[in-house]
């Protein structure tokens, strides 16, 4: 999923334990840095203990790997582009 500023994404249920989340982020449009937030959050709302990206540059991206079954969703905060893919 991709998108510009804050966004809550759908709910989702890796197949198993091990999964990555993919994230990148880019803030050409401001022509400045920018943050970029991506906390992993279970369905029942509350936060993965120590899952969150949190960045502050012009771009960046990377993987993130989780050991942690269940069904979670994204929050993510930013002012520039971004995207996020789950695997696993």
């Amino acid at each position: 999923q991709g998108d510009f500023g804050n966004k809550t994404t759908k709910i989702f249920t890796p197949q198993g334990r091990d999964w990555d989340l993919q994230w990148s982020f880019d803030c050409a449009s401001l022509g400045d840095n920018g943050n970029f937030s991506a906390k992993v959050m279970r369905r029942d709302g509350d936060a993965l203990e120590n899952a969150a990206v949190e960045k502050i540059s012009d771009h960046d991206s990377g993987t993130e790997h989780y050991h942690q079954e269940g069904t979670f969703f994204l929050q993510v905060v930013s002012e520039c582009q971004w995207t996020v893919k789950v695997t696993g």
